[in-house]
C-alpha cells in the first residue's frame, strides 16, 4: 500500500521540517529537523476527518506525520520538550490510538496489517532529554549485539501489539534513518 493512493492523504503533505514545527513559543517557530521529504501532514488529516463526522478535531488527538519508506508506512510524532512525565507519554500514547483508528478507518485496512507493514517513530530534543540519552547509549550497545534496537519513554510494550517496530531517535538520529532510507 502507498499513502499516496489515498486522496485524503496525497492533498495533506509538508515537508518533514514543517511537521518537525515548535510553534509552542510566542513569535518563534523551532524546527527539529531540515528535512525537505514529504509526508503526510496527519495533524490536518484528523482535522479533515473529525470535521467530516462534525465533530471537532478536539475529540481526536494523531500523530504529526506518515510517511512510506522502502514499502513500509512510519507513523512519525515530534516531540521537542523533556519527555519524563506520565502526563505526556499518556499524550503520546493517546496519539499513537487515534491515529492508528483513523488511519485503519480511511484506508479499509485492519490491526493486523499496521503489525505488519508500519512503525511508530518517536523523534525526541536530545538536549532536553540528556538522562534518556545517557541510558540509551548503555542500551544500545546491548541491543545491537542482539540485532534489536533500544526503545525509550516506555514505548516498546507497542512493538508487536501494534506495530512492525517502535523506534524512538533524537533529532540526529532521525535525520541519519531518513537519509539511509530514501
Amino acid at each position: 500500500m502507498k499513502i499516496d493512493d489515498y486522496e485524503l492523504f496525497q492533498k495533506n503533505q509538508e515537508t518533514l521540517k514543517e511537521l518537525s514545527k515548535d510553534d509552542n513559543t510566542k513569535d518563534i517557530n523551532e524546527y527539529m529537523v531540515e528535512l525537505e521529504n514529504l509526508a503526510v501532514d496527519f495533524d490536518e488529516v484528523k482535522r479533515i476527518y473529525a470535521n467530516s463526522y462534525k465533530t471537532t478535531e478536539e475529540m481526536l488527538n494523531s500523530v504529526d506525520a506518515i510517511m512510506n519508506l522502502k514499502n513500509h508506512i512510519f507513523f512519525i510524532e515530534f516531540k521537542n520538550g523533556k519527555i519524563s512525565s506520565n502526563t505526556l507519554q499518556n499524550n503520546i500514547k493517546k496519539k499513537i490510538y487515534s491515529s492508528l483508528l483513523i488511519f485503519c478507518d480511511i484506508t479499509n485496512k485492519n490491526l493486523n496489517y499496521i503489525r505488519e507493514n508500519a512503525s511508530f517513530i518517536l523523534v525526541y530534543n536530545k538536549d532536553k532529554n540528556e538522562n534518556s540519552n545517557s541510558k540509551k547509549r548503555i542500551a544500545n550497545y546491548v541491543y545491537q549485539k542482539a540485532n534489536e534496537n533500544f526503545t525509550l519513554f516506555g514505548l516498546e510494550k507497542y512493538k508487536n501489539l501494534f506495530f512492525k517496530n517502535i523506534y524512538t531517535y533524537s533529532e540526529n538520529e532521525f535525520e541519519d534513518f531518513i537519509k539511509k532510507n530514501t
